[in-house]
Order: structure tokens, then C-alpha cells, then sequence
């Protein structure tokens, strides 16, 4: 019995010319072989894009302070202050309408003696703006607050993925209206996703 094999769509085929020796004649046949196509491995398109400072002039912003902290920090046992002031003034430089600040209550305490209290300095001189969450209370939540009802764009590597469901309606409007930060070499830079309305 005959083996059938299935064909092979002619367009994937190449013809190989090849010599074939039968009972001492050589002879020329033709063969199919199959092409070997490479498929070219695409590079999946980022959704995340850069966001340049002047793209928020106009705009309210709502910093996590203490996420801030925390990403421009290099040292182990202490908050550096330095580097969120000069992430304020880059916001403010680029013409931001406000930009406020909530610290998680712990974060006053994560300090060295000097940084402490010009910490305590910043706070008071900016009560309007700057504010630490009460004892016992989640920062995120306030954040997520103060930006839905303010409609500011939060400053935070955070994802408050834990809120989607305690408040549905803020962690929508954070969703799309949030960039994450970064500080190498002593630069800020800013990045956002696709979906954020802001980009716009």
C-alpha cells in the first residue's frame, strides 16, 4: 500500500535540481523541498512612552511622597530630601498649576537628623499642599482621593492595585491620569502608558 503524504502548498516549495543515479545512468530529477522562511521576530510595541515636564505645565499633580522617597534614595538607611526637592521644582519650572504632597506617616521618622528636619520645615511652610497621612492610614487611599476630586495626575511607581475594588470610581480616574518616575544619575524622568488621557 501506498503511503499518501500531504502536499505542500506549491508558493512554500522551492525547486532543487539534484543528480540521481539509477542502475548506473545518471539522470537529472527534480525535487520539491520545502523553503526555509525565517520569521522575522518583531519587537512587541511599548506602551509605555516618555512624558517630558512640559507636557504637565497647566496641570495639578499629586506626588506619593514617600514612593518618591524611596526611588531616589540611595542610601539603605535613610530618605534622601534633595532629590524630591528638585523633582518639585522641575514640576513647578514647567509651569504645573499646584503640585501636592502626601508622606505616609512613618516616612518623617526615615530620616537623617538634618534631613529630618528640613523635612518638618517643608511641611509646615507648605501645609496646604504638603500633608503627612494620619497615623494608622493608608496614604494610597488618600493619594487616589485627592486626585479624583482635585482631577490631578499622580506621581508614583505604585499601582494600587489593591484599591480597584474599595474605590472603583478614583482608582478609575488614576488609571488614566498617572505617570511613574525614575532617578538615575541624579535625572528625573517620566514615563506613562498609551491609555492616559493626559497624553493627549
Amino acid at each position: 500500500s501506498s503511503v499518501v503524504r500531504p502536499k505542500v502548498r506549491p508558493e512554500l516549495l522551492k525547486e532543487v535540481e539534484i543528480e540521481k543515479i539509477d542502475g548506473g545512468h545518471a539522470s537529472v530529477a527534480t525535487l520539491m523541498q520545502k523553503k526555509t522562511t525565517r520569521k522575522s521576530k518583531k519587537k512587541k510595541k511599548s506602551r509605555t512612552i516618555p512624558v517630558p515636564f512640559e507636557k504637565l505645565s497647566g496641570k495639578k499633580i499629586v506626588i506619593d511622597g514617600a514612593n518618591a522617597l524611596h526611588e531616589s534614595s540611595s542610601d539603605v538607611k535613610y530618605l534622601e530630601l534633595s532629590p524630591l526637592l528638585n523633582l518639585i521644582s522641575l514640576f513647578e519650572g514647567a509651569g504645573a498649576e499646584s503640585v501636592s504632597i502626601v508622606f505616609d506617616a512613618s516616612t518623617q521618622h526615615k530620616f537623617g537628623e538634618e534631613d529630618q528636619l528640613k523635612f518638618h520645615e517643608l511641611i509646615a511652610a507648605n501645609k496646604e499642599n504638603y500633608t503627612l497621612a494620619p497615623k494608622a492610614t493608608e496614604a494610597d487611599s488618600i493619594i487616589l482621593n485627592i486626585a479624583q476630586q482635585t482631577q490631578s495626575i499622580v506621581i508614583t511607581n505604585d499601582f494600587y492595585g489593591d484599591y480597584k475594588k474599595l474605590i472603583p470610581d478614583a482608582y478609575d480616574w488614576f488609571k488614566n491620569h498617572h505617570i511613574t518616575v525614575s532617578y538615575v544619575l541624579g535625572i528625573w524622568t517620566m514615563n506613562t502608558t498609551i491609555d492616559n488621557q493626559f497624553m493627549e
